[in-house]
C-alpha cells in the first residue's frame, strides 16, 4: 500500500496544472498501461505479504512450542533423579544438574570448572580413565562402579554411564547412586555365605551322623557275633552230648533233638543276614566289591523271580570307608525298593570307578512312579543326603510303567573337612 502511494504521488499533476491537462494525463495511453501493472504488482505483494504474515504466525508458533519444550527439557534435567554431567575432553566439569551437585557435595555452582576425576576415591581413578578412553575410541555408552568422596567426608557409590560427543569433543556423563544397591548386594552375599557355612555344617554333622550309626552297627554286630556265638555253641555242644546216647532215647525224643537242630540252624541263618544287613563284616575284609557280589547273590537267592546284573568296572579297591558304605547303603536300599515295590523282572547294578570319582547305576524294568508328582520317602532321602554328605551328586529318574533309574556320582577320596573335621562355631 505504500509503495501504491508513493506510485501515486509520482504520478500527481502539480496544483498549477489546469483541469484539461489532468484529464489529458489521465487519459493517456501509455500511462493506463503503468497503472495496470503497478496494481498487479500490488495485488502479488498483497499476496505474498499475507503469506509471509501467515509463515510468521507458523514460524512463531513452533518457536513457542520449542521454547515449551526447552523450558520442559530443562526442567526435566534439574529436577532428575539421575545426576546429568557435561565434561570437556579434559574431564573437566561444564555443565551439571542439582541431581549432579548433590551426589558432588551440594552446591552446583562451585562443581564447574573442577575435574570431574577429583571427587573420585583414587582406587577408582584407572577404571574411570579406561572408560573415558573406551567411549572416545568406540561410539555406545559405556559403565563402570565408582566411589565418589565428598568435601564433608562422606561418600557415595556411583553407577557412571558415558557416551562421547565427537562434534562438540565433550563427555556426556549420568550418574545413578547406587549406595543402597550395593548395601542390598553386600547383605545378600553375606547372607550366602553365611548358608554356604551352615550347609557345610549340615553336611559335616550328616556325615559325622552317618558315621556314628556305621560305627554302632559295627560293635553292635561284634557283640552278637561274639555272644550269639558263644551261645550258639555251646547249644551245638549240649545237642552233640545228647546225640551221643541217642540210642538210648525214645524215637519222639530223637525226633525232637532233630528238630531242634534244624530251627537252631535256621535261627543262625536269619541272625546272620540280619547282622549283614547291620553291618556286612565282608565290606571291612575284602571292599566293596567283593561285599556287593556277596549281597547280590543273596537278594537274588531271596528273590527268585528277578534277574540281577552285576557290572563292576576299574580298580574299587582301596576306596574310603565313608564312601564304600554309602555305595554299599545306596544299593541295600535301592534294592530294598525293588523287591517292595518295582515288581521288575530285571534289575542292573554297574558300578565305575574313573579318575576321581565312583560311579554307580541302578535300572530296574518295574512299574516306576512319577518322580515329578510323588514325594521321595525316607529311603530315597537317607540315599540322597549320604550322597551329598560327602561331596556327591544324587539322581532319580522314574516313570510309571518305565521303571526306576538311581544314578550317584562319589569323589574317590574324602574332601578335607570330611577326613580333618569341621569346626563347628
Amino acid at each position: 500500500m505504500r509503495q501504491k502511494k508513493a506510485k501515486t504521488g509520482t504520478s500527481k499533476v502539480p496544483p498549477q496544472s489546469s483541469r484539461s491537462e489532468r484529464g489529458r494525463a489521465r487519459h493517456a495511453p501509455g500511462q493506463l498501461r503503468l497503472d495496470a501493472e503497478t496494481l498487479k504488482k500490488l495485488h502479488q505483494l498483497e499476496v505474498q505479504q499475507v503469506e509471509l504474515e501467515m509463515q510468521n504466525n507458523e514460524l512463531r508458533g513452533m518457536r513457542e512450542e520449542l521454547d515449551a519444550s526447552l523450558a520442559g527439557y530443562t526442567r526435566l534435567y534439574e529436577s532428575a533423579p539421575i545426576g546429568y554431567l557435561t565434561l570437556d575432553r579434559h574431564g573437566t566439569v561444564l555443565q551439571l544438574n542439582r541431581q549432579a551437585a548433590a551426589l558432588l557435595g551440594g552446591g552446583g555452582g562451585e562443581r564447574h570448572k573442577a575435574r570431574f576425576d577429583s571427587y573420585l576415591a583414587p582406587g577408582f581413578w584407572p577404571a574411570f580413565s579406561e572408560l573415558l578412553a573406551a567411549v572416545a575410541l568406540e561410539a555406545g555408552v559405556r559403565d563402570c562402579e565408582a566411589e565418589l568422596q565428598r568435601p564433608d567426608g562422606s561418600t557415595v557409590c556411583v553407577q557412571i554411564s558415558a557416551n562421547y560427543q565427537a562434534k562438540s569433543q565433550t563427555y556426556l556423563l549420568a550418574l545413578m547412586d547406587i549406595t543402597a544397591r550395593r548395601e542390598a548386594f553386600r547383605r545378600l552375599h553375606d547372607a550366602e555365605q553365611l548358608a554356604q557355612k551352615l550347609l557345610a555344617q549340615n553336611r559335616h554333622l550328616t556325615r559325622r551322623m552317618f558315621e556314628l550309626i556305621e560305627e554302632d552297627r559295627r560293635l553292635v554286630v561284634q557283640e552278637m557275633h561274639k555272644e550269639l556265638e558263644r551261645g550258639f555253641a555251646a547249644i551245638y555242644h549240649e545237642i552233640a552230648m545228647m546225640l551221643r546216647t541217642e540210642h538210648r532215647l525214645p524215637p519222639e525224643a530223637r525226633a525232637g533233638i532233630r528238630g531242634i537242630t534244624a530251627d537252631l540252624a535256621e535261627t543262625q541263618n536269619g541272625l546272620h543276614r540280619i547282622m549283614l544287613r547291620l553291618r556286612p563284616s565282608l565290606l571291612d575284609l575284602a571292599g566293596i566289591a567283593e561285599c556287593l557280589r556277596e549281597f547280590m547273590a543273596n537278594w537274588e537267592e531271596l528273590h527268585p523271580g528277578v534277574t540281577c546284573e552285576l557290572k563292576l568296572e576299574g580298580n574299587l579297591h582301596g576306596l574310603p570307608d565313608p564312601i564304600n558304605v554309602a555305595l554299599y547303603r545306596v544299593v541295600q536300599e535301592a534294592m530294598g525298593n525293588v523287591a517292595r515295590h518295582a515288581r521288575a523282572g530285571r534289575v542292573l547294578v554297574r558300578m565305575t570307578r574313573s579318575e576321581g570319582s565312583v560311579e554307580l547305576v541302578i535300572e530296574d524294568d518295574g512299574a516306576g512312579f512319577d518322580s515329578g508328582r510323588v514325594a521321595p520317602g525316607m529311603g530315597m532321602l537317607g540315599m540322597r543326603e549320604r550322597v551329598i554328605a560327602l561331596g556327591g551328586e544324587f539322581g532319580l529318574a522314574s516313570q510309571p510303567g518305565r521303571g526306576t533309574r538311581i544314578e550317584i556320582s562319589l569323589p574317590s577320596g574324602l574332601p578335607p573337612e570330611a577326613s580333618e573335621g569341621t569346626r563347628i562355631a
